[in-house]
């Protein structure tokens, strides 16, 4: 039980009961009309009592649905605030996300791009040589095949040609042709 509500009690029966007392002393009432008396005000003063809580309660009651509209406004407006900053702060953690990923990007990019410019001098350094070797048998094969033309004369089907190698180059000779020749064998 509320503490109030029992300060309230004491006080009324006291505030009846020296109207009853007033009533018999001053006012000359007998025993049992003062006792009415003291009765009648302590239920005036209860009645009173009843209805001023009552409209205690009601005035709250009445006044909550702008205090709450005000509350759940502010309470609104706050949220609102929140979410702006949140959202901006996740648009500010979303850009340095995206500078970082841009930058590491980039560095990926130029390693590679070293790698891949190492890659090719050293397939350079390593294919030059092959490549002068090539050309160097291609001209070669040029000057062979430029040897190696026969000539319409010894071109008949039936006579044998003979290729002759010593260091001057190539030469084709007709049968018995390599014969006449010094550098070559010599016959007894």
């Amino acid at each position: 039980m509320r503490l109030d509500l029992v300060f309230v009690s004491v006080c009324m029966a006291l505030i009846a009961g020296s109207a009853g007392a007033i009533a018999y002393s001053a006012f000359g009432f007998g025993a049992p009309s003062a006792m009415l008396t003291a009765i009648a005000v302590l239920a005036l003063l209860s009645l009173y009592n009843l209805l001023s809580m009552r409209a205690a309660v009601r005035q709250p009651a009445q006044n909550q649905p702008g205090d709450l509209l005000r509350i759940t406004t502010d309470t609104v407006r706050q949220e609102a605030a929140r979410q702006d900053t949140l959202r901006q702060e996740m648009r500010q953690e979303m850009r340095q996300d995206m500078a970082r990923q841009v930058t590491q990007v980039e560095r990926d990019l130029v390693a590679l791009q070293r790698r891949v410019d190492s890659t090719i001098e050293r397939t350079r350094a390593t294919t030059e040589p092959l490549t002068a070797e090539i050309g160097e048998l291609g001209t070669l094969v040029r000057q062979l095949a430029e040897t190696l033309q026969v000539p319409s004369r010894t071109r008949s089907g039936t006579e044998p040609v003979h290729l002759l190698v010593d260091s001057t180059g190539l030469k084709l000779c007709g049968a018995g042709e390599w014969l006449g020749e010094g550098s070559f064998l010599r016959r007894p």
